[in-house]
């Protein structure tokens, strides 16, 4: 007798995307397949994992107050930026260089959105990638070179699975933590013909304390610090592009201005601040920025904190924030070989009541080195001072407050007083050897 539960297919056909499903089991090998190859790449994910550097990013623009497009749209309409944009000129190096507080983190954190938009971190089926690293000087996992070559691998990962071919199983432990290894995978990562354009942004290069000559022979788009020890690598890239920023100080100075009016916006929306008192901090905020994020942007993160009658106190004091920025530089400037040189330049400069020229501080210190070579000289004292034609100024005034008073006690044992006095006893010396047409010349007068 048949068996009535017997049933027999004879012919199934599928059209379009359709699919046929007969029987209690589906796709299992399939499944079983996929779930291995995404614990696989998790596994890789985890090994490489110090930091999210896309969390990094989030949080220093909430730190920052935010995003404002206002403080970075300006550099997509530059030369510089539309030069390095140009695709016929393939494997360039961006460098955008700058002194503490022009806004060179925000202005990178901008132009990664910008650039996103056409990367697989936006859309996945987008054809470009895009990866990125914020370093951080205090922070032991955002300030080496062993971190950043995670990071940048780790964000490649996440958008091209396929990428793990790259990595294998020899690496464990000990070579996730290899230079050697993590470069050779990244280059190999690079050279994959899988991949679209790649953008890869690596900020603060004067904030990797480890390793950095390694750092500097990748090339990508960096931002950092004018220091001398990152600008000799680059002057022998040829296919650099670099954009610094006191070049363009008018755009930074009306970027600020964008800034200060949003914070104080904000401010008095959200500590519902009366009209004399909103305008009284925009007028303090915009008077005391001298062109720069340095004093306004601790300073406005500090107000953040206060209740609205505190404010008209506390923008006369210098940001937290900010005093800690200047200890950190000073602590970089102890740390350097030329320590006592460095500090030595700070102390004359700190006493001068004027800015000083580069023959002065030549002269006043008998150094051994030339005014071509001053220049150099200044960017490495911890980025206190800049210069300004053939002057030497301080970044900011704060700066120079600071070195004055919370670091009085230290400039003292490199000679401030004594700067002071021997300053003094010259001015007295000249004051009494001057006398009417010392270069013994008669001018006839003319009638």
């Amino acid at each position: 007798m048949e068996n009535s539960y017997s049933i027999s297919v004879q012919s199934l056909n599928a059209f379009g995307s359709s699919r046929v499903h007969v029987g209690n089991s589906y796709n299992v090998t399939y499944y079983h397949h996929q779930k291995s190859e995404q614990d696989g790449i998790k596994k890789y994910l985890d090994a490489l994992w110090s930091t999210d550097p896309r969390h990094d990013k989030a949080r220093i623009e909430q730190t920052n107050g935010g995003l404002l497009q206002d403080s970075y749209l300006w550099i997509l309409e530059r030369a510089e930026s539309i030069n390095w944009r140009d695709k016929s000129k393939a494997g360039r190096l961006l460098w955008i260089r700058g002194d503490p507080g022009k806004g060179k983190t925000m202005l990178l954190s901008g132009l990664i959105n910008e650039l996103q938009t056409s990367t697989k971190l936006e859309n996945p089926r987008n054809r470009n990638e895009i990866s990125y690293f914020f370093c951080q000087a205090t922070n032991s996992g955002l300030n080496n070179y062993t971190a950043i070559l995670k990071g940048l691998i780790y964000l490649l990962v996440i958008q091209h699975p396929s990428l793990v071919v790259h990595l294998d199983d020899k690496h464990n432990e000990d070579h996730w933590s290899s230079q050697v290894s993590l470069e050779s995978i990244l280059r190999r990562m690079l050279d994959d013909p899988g991949l679209g354009e790649v953008y890869l942004f690596v900020d603060a290069l004067n904030e990797c304390i480890e390793d950095l000559p390694l750092l500097l022979a990748l090339i990508w788009i960096v931002t950092s610090r004018n220091r001398c020890e990152i600008d000799e690598p680059f002057r022998q890239t040829s296919s650099k592009v670099v954009l610094c920023l006191e070049l363009h100080e008018e755009s930074v100075s009306e970027a600020v201005s964008s800034y200060i009016s949003y914070r104080t916006r904000r401010s008095a929306s959200r500590k519902r601040l009366k009209q004399d008192v909103s305008q009284e901090l925009h007028h303090h905020l915009s008077q005391n920025a001298e062109g720069t994020f340095l004093w306004v942007a601790p300073m406005c993160q500090q107000l953040e904190r206060c209740r609205a009658w505190e404010i008209p106190n506390q923008i006369l004091q210098l940001p937290q924030g900010l005093n800690k920025l200047y200890a950190q530089m000073m602590d970089q400037i102890r740390k350097s070989d030329s320590c006592d040189l460095y500090m030595r330049v700070l102390a004359i400069v700190s006493t001068a009541f004027r800015p000083l020229t580069f023959a002065e501080p030549i002269a006043v210190e008998s150094l051994n080195i030339d005014e071509k070579t001053l220049p150099d000289l200044i960017l490495e004292c911890g980025s206190f001072l800049t210069t300004k034609g053939n002057t030497i100024v301080f970044v900011h005034k704060s700066a120079k407050d600071f070195l004055l008073k919370e670091s009085s006690n230290l400039l003292a044992r490199f000679g401030l007083a004594q700067h002071q006095c021997d300053l003094c006893q010259r001015c007295i010396a000249i004051s009494q050897s001057l006398h009417k047409d010392m270069d013994d010349l008669f001018i006839q007068e003319c009638h």
